[in-house]
């Protein structure tokens, strides 16, 4: 049986036919056919496929800082060729995978091969193909309304101030950012873009254009779209307009996504939080993850609440055993040092919720007209509550702005109480002396009235005390509480109605005129953006209307009013800032509402006592350990 040889040659491809002079020597002397194999060289082996999404997401990510820079630099010199910056080049240069790129105009051809004609350019420039991105981020940047560098000076500006509700870690990059974070991140470079208003405008369009097509296109609920919303909340006050102001629609945006996402109650897997084992666990991310949770809902109660208090409207968040245990949890661990004044800003938002639900200035809850006893009763232990609660703060919490000016703001807002009086006959003047006084001509009312011009006084004297600096980083709500407490001092000139305050004593002690001048000089000077390009429309806002009222003011004349009673032609009014505030302030001049009757009868008292919170029994004040009024 004849048998064959095997042996192993390698051939070469220009060889069409083999020759004698090829066999093999054995084959030869043995007398048998040489059979030739062509030699395969020996299989790589395959990469992993998580190193090589690695590669991949590098490269990407290589390509896309490296377009964005090129890009954003031809923007802005439309005649030169765009240089690559350092990093990109650096990136560039590490990256075997990406090849060679310069900035050469001519194209370096790649030698032929099976499957790229010769005359096809291998190796060509990004420069040279403007209009194809390589970048899968479609955002701001991508889009040339803002270039690379200028967004990470923006992001550095947004860490720096330091907004104690949303917090960017440090080893967040831009690019980490605008693919986890995208709709946060435009919401910041948004907001720093205030020295620049028409550009802070173009980035707004993007926003709400974003914001819509996330929530009512695609249905997304994330951490990312409320902590977006929370932001541009704060700051609403740049892109106020008066015709298209939706604050108190985000407001309600916000609580739901926070409904929606869960955070505003305690969840099972990560309700175990000590801090020994944040201490002791060498990987913090989910302990870092768990407190932004209850960071963001903390911002997402003060920023709403606060907002609806100012505006006076309903608000759907209140303060839960939740709220104190993310408050003292965020306190606790500190994760960065704006977390320890978080807990003083919620204490005084629930305070305010307290007076609220007490004397019904919003008239949502129709509780009934209380009487002079528990009126004086309510407001002394109050504003007892409140002073307790400065006593709390450490010098470090009572030295930021923000601090003073909202517990200056609800120092008026305790004694507002005596603003709210239903008109009454002087037959009923008799009723001073009973033992049910009437609170229209209450003596304890006229001291109400004498504590909120003193409160009121006091706020604008810190606000003018304040320095550029410091106001530029009011949020909308603390310029809302500014108009609040001009009202309220202008209120004094108007056709007050209360037998027992010196009207005449009080229009001389609110000095009216003298603070309009002040705040129209200060409001001037800061409505305009640093650049001086364009000016702020809500500051701009409010000093028109200071100025337009500074102009109408008589002593003899009703603030709010023209001489005929009929509103001002002009569009400004104060409700257009602060809806219903001037009605519920100078509702003595309304309609009197429906009251229960004037009896002291125990069922009264206890359908009063049992609607109080209980933070307001005077018996149950205190200040434990951690400095919470319990």
């Amino acid at each position: 049986m004849a048998t064959t040889v095997k042996g192993v040659f390698v051939m070469n491809q220009r060889n069409m036919f083999i020759s004698l002079a090829h066999r093999l020597y054995r084959c030869v002397k043995d007398g048998k056919p040489c059979v030739f194999l062509e030699a395969k060289p020996r299989p790589k082996r395959a990469k992993n496929s998580k190193l090589r999404v690695e590669e991949m997401e590098e490269k990407l990510e290589t390509l896309a800082a490296l377009l964005a820079t090129v890009q954003g630099e031809r923007v802005n010199t439309p005649t030169a060729e765009a240089p690559l910056s350092e990093t990109a080049v650096a990136s560039v240069e590490n990256s075997s995978s990406l090849g060679s790129l310069t900035n050469s105009a001519q194209c370096k051809e790649s030698q032929p091969t099976s499957h790229f004609p010769s005359s096809i350019p291998y190796h060509c420039p990004i420069v040279n193909f403007p209009d194809f991105s390589f970048d899968v981020v479609h955002d701001s940047i991508s889009k040339n309304i803002i270039t690379f560098t200028k967004a990470e000076a923006y992001l550095n500006a947004f860490r720096e101030h330091s907004f104690p509700w949303v917090r960017l870690p440090e080893q967040k990059s831009l690019e980490t950012l605008r693919r986890e974070r995208p709709f946060l991140l435009q919401s910041v470079l948004t907001f720093a873009a205030y020295e620049e208003v028409r550009l802070q405008r173009s980035l707004e369009t993007e926003l709400k254009s974003t914001l819509m097509k996330k929530i009512l296109v695609e249905g997304e609920k994330s951490l990312d779209l409320l902590q977006g919303l929370l932001v541009y909340l704060a700051w609403y006050h740049f892109h106020f307009n008066v015709v298209q102001e939706q604050m108190y629609q985000l407001c309600q945006m916000a609580v739901a996504m926070m409904v929606d996402l869960g955070i505003n109650k305690p969840n099972s897997s990560t309700n175990s939080l000590d801090a020994q084992a944040y201490h002791d666990s060498p990987s913090l991310s989910a302990s870092s993850e768990n407190l932004e949770r209850r960071r963001t809902y903390l911002g997402c109660y003060y920023i709403v609440a606060s907002l609806c208090h100012g505006l006076r409207k309903p608000s759907n968040i209140g303060f839960t055993n939740y709220t104190e245990n993310c408050c003292q949890t965020i306190a606790q661990f500190e994760e960065y040092d704006s977390d320890h004044i978080i807990p003083y800003f919620v204490r005084l938002q629930k305070f305010a919720g307290d007076v609220n639900h007490t004397f019904d200035y919003g008239g949502e809850s129709n509780l009934p007209e209380l009487d002079t006893f528990r009126i004086k009763m309510l407001s002394q232990v109050l504003n007892d509550q409140l002073t307790q609660l400065q006593g709390t703060f450490p010098p470090k919490v009572w030295d930021n702005a923000a601090i003073r000016m909202t517990y200056y703001s609800y120092r008026i807002y305790v004694n507002e109480i005596g603003f709210h009086a239903k008109r009454a006959s002087w037959s009923t003047a008799a009723t001073i002396v009973s033992d049910h006084p009437s609170w229209y001509f209450s003596a304890t009312r006229g001291e109400s009235l004498r504590c909120a011009l003193r409160a009121a006084k006091e706020y604008l004297d810190c606000f003018l005390e304040l320095t550029i600096d410091q106001l530029r980083s009011f949020i909308v709500s603390d310029w809302v509480r500014l108009v609040y407490a001009m009202l309220i001092l202008g209120a004094f000139m108007g056709r007050l109605d209360a037998p027992t305050f010196n009207i005449i004593e009080g229009r001389a002690l609110a000095n009216v005129k003298s603070y309009l001048h002040c705040l129209i000089t200060k409001l001037d000077c800061l409505a305009i953006s640093p650049s001086g390009e364009d000016r702020n429309p809500y500051l701009s806002h409010i000093t028109s209307l200071f100025y337009f009222y500074q102009s109408r003011f008589q002593l003899s004349e009703t603030w709010l009013e023209d001489e005929g009673g009929n509103c001002s032609a002009r569009d400004f009014s104060f409700t257009d800032i602060m809806p219903l505030i001037v009605k519920k302030c100078l509702d003595w001049e309304l309609e009197p509402k429906e009251t229960v009757p004037e009896q002291d009868s125990p069922e009264e008292w206890e359908k009063i006592i049992t609607s109080w919170p209980e933070t307001l029994d005077p018996n149950s004040i205190s200040i434990n350990s951690t400095g919470w009024l319990t």
